[in-house]
């Protein structure tokens, strides 16, 4: 994956999370990372089509999962259920609608999977062997972490 793919996803993340769940955002500090650093208690993953091992992965605790579910639902939860996975699904395909929108703007030409909810058994196979650029965000509902998954063909062009 290339660099300049991964800062409309970030910035994507975070006005999201700005406009649709009222969290206020400030983005942590970049860096490289090994497979073994993703975590979460929930994960959302997002592949690009055609760039092989590449992809983004949303990532964040139950209780930061849980407080931006309350909010986009306007319920009050104490639990998260099946109906949360589907908001926080919602709220990845609107983080991939507004980052693949932003870089078609830019000229690439791609697509990415529906985003779906990921076990942590899934995270390990996703990452396993990958570099990965890490992104924290840390909010008013709980720290959320943007990982790019570093792998691809290399052959990211853009279209003429």
């Amino acid at each position: 994956m290339r660099f300049d793919f991964i800062e409309p996803f970030v910035l994507s993340t975070m006005g999201v999370l700005d406009k649709v769940v009222r969290c206020a955002v400030t983005q942590g500090t970049i860096s490289l990372v090994n497979d073994k650093a993703v975590a979460g208690d929930i994960t959302i993953i997002i592949h690009l089509e055609n760039y092989p091992r590449s992809g983004i992965i949303v990532s964040m605790d139950n209780t930061t999962a849980l407080n931006i579910c309350r909010t986009m639902n306007s319920e009050s939860l104490d639990t998260l259920s099946p109906f949360s996975g589907d908001t926080l699904a919602e709220l990845a395909n609107m983080i991939a609608g507004n980052a693949v929108s932003a870089l078609n703007d830019l000229g690439f030409t791609f697509k990415v999977s529906p985003p779906y909810l990921a076990s942590a058994a899934c995270i390990v196979q996703e990452v396993s062997g990958s570099e990965i650029l890490q992104v924290p965000l840390y909010t008013t509902c709980g720290e959320i972490t943007v990982n790019a998954i570093l792998g691809g063909n290399g052959n990211e062009d853009r279209q003429h």
